[in-house]
């Protein structure tokens, strides 16, 4: 690596003065990161030519090495001077020793003259540690990396020195929002985690929206009775008192241990249950002692980011974990409800008024005089319901989520940007951000859910389709009419109508979207390629065919998937052929009779007609090595698998889906 620095500039609008630190960390991922040159053990940082014009402001990336080896980062921003500003220290600024190899992570926001920026980075192989910048746009999401020239730490950097990578140019954006809706349907329950939202419908069945990058707005079939959302996972007490959760599991938040419980909380990267018993479990990352509940009794319990609360039977508050900002010393008295955020609690007294505590930057902590029946807090808001069925809410309101809309309700919740609340007639209301579709709660019901590559579709219950996501090539607005099935592909999604024939929508760059005549019994969708199969037993696929995928073999199969550059059929005797792209053997199948078959990008699996599963494929990250045992279902994703067991549980192996910074 070279020993220089090339600076460039970050364009403002006007001259830099006083901002705030915010810490919106809207994905709520780990932070990470870390850059710079090194020669000799020395950063030298030097002006290029060209740079900061009168009025542009410089910014780069700063880290060090800590004793434990993690890595802590931040921003620095060129003064008027040409020196160099203060450090600016996300909230969430760590890269763990423990962090996945070659997996992007991000750090919570800092507001820049420019708007919101994150440092993003992710380990190598080789131990050293890229980084670069992203950068908020308009519509509320984040945009592409920007990797600075000089932009990796060594493994040999010094333990405690701060070192600095090279600049990056940004450019002003104007944010634009996105309306919340009212959505119809009717439920008895709502929770809104980080950007996403869930709702426990009136039939017991659990319905979410909004961000879905790690699954967690696909709740699994069956009957609940509560249900929670944290910032990348979900969990469901189910009627039999077991806990179910989905989602992101780096740190084992979704994996609830057996038993049975009464109450359940998802909170950041861990997550909390109360027994039967009145006992309180844990479980899940527990770097601040978040999960390692003192001993007694309790009748309620919450968890939020490095800390969690438990409102003990006699109706104290004792909290345990991070107390940073005193989130975890809870006021003295008497409680009927806690609730647990980022850096800040919040308890509903016997007589109706609410103490909070912690964190107070935006106001988060002092709640309003009255007498109230509920309390929920949020990233950096709360909310309160009145005693008259109103929502009052307190904190950060940049993005609406503290305007709660007129009328009455009966429950609320508070997300990271966004607020939600169930009025009095079970239809849901939210407000606030809505970049993920997380303030727009669907309605109706859905007899089957299919995920693509940035949006997914339902299939509702009288036989239309709705999707949602990304809709850039038109692949979430599906066409009128009913349907009996429909699929999701990378930019693209089919629909079987209830003819037989199929209607595709979306991207059709290589004619992908333009399925041929005929009528068929089941179609799949995969990166720039579709496949169908026809009522006589035939594959018919189109789109592009690079590698052979859209080439099906004669004969005859009761099932077909396709993926990115492969495909596989199941035939009528229960054996599989696959055919396309075979660079990881994926296209190569094992012999055996098989009753299901599922394809993903470097790898495929079957479901034999003893209940077992058998991958092959790309196994990089263990996603072709499934466990032992028996199964009903099974599908694969990008580096990732899963199965439903024959005793209705759900195991999942092979690295979690990434998630994008």
């Amino acid at each position: 690596m070279g020993a220089f620095v090339r600076a460039a500039t970050v364009t403002a609008l006007g001259a830099l003065g006083a901002h705030r630190r915010r810490d919106r960390s809207r994905l709520g991922c780990l932070a990470v990161v870390v850059l710079l040159s090194v020669l000799g053990g020395t950063v030298v940082s030097s002006p290029a030519a060209g740079q900061a014009a009168d009025g542009d402001i410089g910014t780069r990336i700063v880290a060090r090495k800590l004793e434990s080896g993690r890595v802590e980062f931040g921003l620095q921003q060129r003064l008027g001077d040409g020196s160099w500003g203060e450090r600016q220290l996300p909230r969430v600024r760590f890269l763990p020793t423990t962090a996945t190899v070659d997996r992007w992570l991000a750090s919570s926001a800092l507001d820049l003259p420019v708007g919101a920026v994150r440092i993003v980075a992710r380990k190598l192989e080789s131990g050293r540690v890229e980084i670069g910048l992203q950068q908020r746009q308009g519509d509320g999401s984040w945009g592409e990396r920007q990797l600075p020239r000089v932009r990796f730490l060594p493994t040999t950097a010094t333990v405690g020195r701060w070192l600095a990578s090279s600049t990056l140019t940004l450019t002003t954006l104007q944010r634009t929002g996105q309306p919340a809706s009212q959505s119809d349907g009717t439920y008895s329950a709502v929770t809104a985690g980080e950007a996403h939202s869930c709702g426990l419908r009136s039939n017991g069945t659990i319905t979410c929206w909004g961000d879905n990058r790690f699954g967690q707005a696909i709740a699994p079939d069956g009957t609940y009775s509560a249900v929670t959302a944290g910032v990348a996972h979900s969990c469901g007490l189910r009627s039999n008192g077991t806990i179910t959760c989905w989602g992101d599991n780096d740190f084992g938040q979704a994996r609830a241990p057996d038993g049975t419980y009464s109450a359940v909380t998802a909170g950041f990267w861990h997550s909390c249950g109360l027994r039967t018993n009145g006992t309180i479990t844990c479980w899940g990352n527990n770097d601040d002692g978040q999960v390692t509940a003192p001993d007694g009794t309790y009748s309620a319990v919450t968890a939020g980011v490095g800390h969690s609360c438990g409102l003990r039977s006699n109706g104290t508050i004792t909290c345990w974990g991070d107390n940073d900002s005193g989130q975890a010393t809870a006021p003295d008295g008497t409680y009927s409800a806690v609730t647990a955020a980022r850096w800040h609690s919040c308890g509903l007294r016997s007589n109706g008024t609410i103490t909070c505590w912690g964190d107070n930057d935006f106001g988060q902590a002092r709640a309003p005089d009255g007498t109230y029946s509920a309390v929920t807090a949020g990233e950096a808001h709360s909310c309160g319901l009145r005693s008259n069925g109103t929502i009052t809410c307190w904190g950060d309101n940049d993005d609406g989520q503290a305007t709660a809309p007129d009328g009455t309700y009966s429950a609320v919740t508070a997300g990271g940007a966004h607020s939600c609340g169930l009025r009095s007639n079970g239809t849901i209301t939210c407000w606030g951000a809505n970049n993920f579709g997380q303030a727009t709660a669907p309605d109706g019901t859905y007899s089957a859910v299919t995920a693509g590559g940035a949006h997914s579709c339902g299939l509702r219950s009288n036989g239309t389709i709705t999707c949602w996501g990304a809709n850039d090539s038109g692949q979430a607005t599906p066409p009128d009419g009913t349907y009996s099935a429909v699929t999701a592909g990378y930019r693209h999604s089919c629909g079987l109508r209830s003819n037989g024939t199929i209607t595709c929508w979306g991207n059709n760059r290589f004619g992908q979207a333009t399925p041929p005549d005929g009528t068929y019994s089941a179609v799949t969708a995969g990166y720039r390629h579709s496949c169908g199969l026809r009522t006589n037993g035939t594959i018919t696929c189109w789109g592009n065919n690079r590698f052979g995928q859209a080439t099906p073999p004669d004969g005859t199969y009761s099932a077909v998937t396709a993926a990115r550059w492969h495909s596989c059929g199941l035939r009528t005797n229960g054996t599989i052929t696959c055919w396309g792209n075979n660079r990881f053997g994926q296209a190569t199948p094992p012999d055996g009779t098989y009753s299901a078959v599922t394809a993903a990008r470097w790898h495929s699996c079957g479901l034999r007609t003893n209940g077992t599963i058998t991958c092959w494929g790309n196994n990089d990250f263990g996603q072709a090595t499934p466990p032992d045992g028996t199964y009903s279902a099974v599908t694969a994703g990008y580096r990732h698998s899963c199965g439903l067991g024959t005793n209705g549980t759900i195991t999942c192996w092979g690295d979690p889906p990434v998630r994008p910074a």
